[in-house]
């Protein structure tokens, strides 16, 4: 072993779970410093999210149960098997979290990115702590001095800040619905520096989200911002209008995406829309009533840029019967379409590639938020002072 270059340990290393990994850190101080490197936890970052990617499935408020959450693999060599693979063994919260307060107040996510999943534990208008978890790993973080008092109801957003390598928690304060303002500024969490911080830029006034973040997309994180579904009043005409606002993590701004006007204007016969990315760039799903399952697939060709909406797709062969209950969930990295059949409790995926549309059961109860996951070394100790 001594005698093989960096480039063929390299090779063998990151084809290896970050379990393993982080065991062999043991063996010498070489490989130690080796694999703790940030190029080679991102070079195994990148391996693990082109062949290793898992969806979760998460209950709209899961507990210690087996059945709260499921793990599927989604890679494509995965495809010609039956996707019911319980990972759940992978995928577990450490044995010394605080099961008690989980199981009273029930988990729910706020998003995953690079391997690490964002979640709390509470209610919408009570939270009683956040976390930061990498099952890879085993660790969890809780974050400290959360201001959540006397709020009513609360929106978070979780992703990574490439111009700063960090990753961030973003909370939203009190939505007052009656004067459209927000009485209290966004704070921001830095995983890197341990701390939460006010923000100067406030968001859009006259804004609202939806509530209890139904429509939050499945994969949050898009080169540095984070995206809300939201509505506003036209006050000239009592209309509600849907609009994007996004989050810059590393300008710390907000901003107004328009919509297709068919999807922001058409609120009578829309329903279940959702934000996601197909392709490395943002996409909205559209399901419309009375359509037979049709689901439209709006890409934004130029980030930020409202006419570059393009109706990319319309899938309609998904095998839905009339009249079903739907739920549109997004793309996953290798871009399958996932999708929630309510009626008769089955999740399934279509593979645009081979026009094959994949179903199976799902054992939780309300599948409400279904995350990306991959394989990771990703990871901050907290800082020391």
């Amino acid at each position: 072993m001594e005698k093989l270059t960096e480039d063929v340990l390299s090779n063998i290393f990151i084809r290896l779970p970050a379990k393993q990994l982080v065991q062999m850190r043991c063996v010498c101080k070489p490989w130690s410093a080796f694999l703790s490197e940030s190029y080679f936890i991102k070079s195994h970052l990148n391996h693990s999210n082109k062949d290793n990617e898992i969806v979760l499935l998460f209950d709209v408020a899961f507990d210690y149960g087996i059945l709260s959450y499921q793990a599927f693999p989604c890679a494509a060599h995965d495809l010609s098997k039956s996707p019911v693979i319980q990972l759940n063994d992978h995928v577990k919260l450490p044995f010394n979290f605080p099961q008690s307060a989980l199981n009273k107040y029930g988990g729910h996510v706020i998003g995953s990115v690079n391997g690490l999943i964002c979640f709390y534990i509470g209610r919408y208008y009570d939270v009683k702590g956040i976390y930061i978890w990498n099952p890879s790993l085993s660790v969890i973080m809780c974050l400290t001095d959360v201001h959540t008092g006397g709020y009513r109801e609360l929106g978070f957003g979780f992703g990574f800040d490439p111009k700063t390598d960090d990753y961030k928690v973003v909370k939203l304060p009190d939505d007052n619905h009656e004067s459209g303002r927000w009485r209290e500024p966004v704070e921001v969490y830095s995983m890197k520096k341990g701390s939460w911080e006010f923000i100067v830029d406030k968001f859009p006034k006259g804004v609202h989200r939806y509530p209890k973040d139904v429509s939050k997309c499945y994969i949050d994180n898009h080169d540095g911002h984070i995206h809300w579904l939201c509505y506003y009043f036209n006050n000239k005409v009592v209309r509600i209008i849907k609009t994007i606002v996004a989050y810059n993590l590393g300008g710390e701004s907000f901003r107004h995406i328009s919509l297709p006007d068919s999807i922001a204007y058409n609120d009578q016969y829309r329903w279940h829309n959702v934000l996601s990315m197909l392709g490395g760039k943002l996409c909205v799903v559209s399901c419309a009533r009375g359509d037979d399952g049709k689901f439209e697939v709006w890409v934004m060709n130029e980030y930020g840029v409202a006419d570059s909406w393009v109706k990319s797709h319309v899938l309609s062969k998904l095998n839905l019967e009339a009249g079903t209950c739907r739920r549109p969930f997004g793309f996953t990295l290798n871009n399958k379409f996932l999708f929630y059949d309510r009626s008769r409790g089955l999740l399934g995926w279509y593979d645009q590639d081979i026009d094959k549309v994949t179903h199976f059961r799902s054992d939780t109860a309300d599948p409400t938020r279904v995350v990306q996951y991959v394989d990771s070394l990703v990871w901050y100790a907290a800082p020391t002072t």
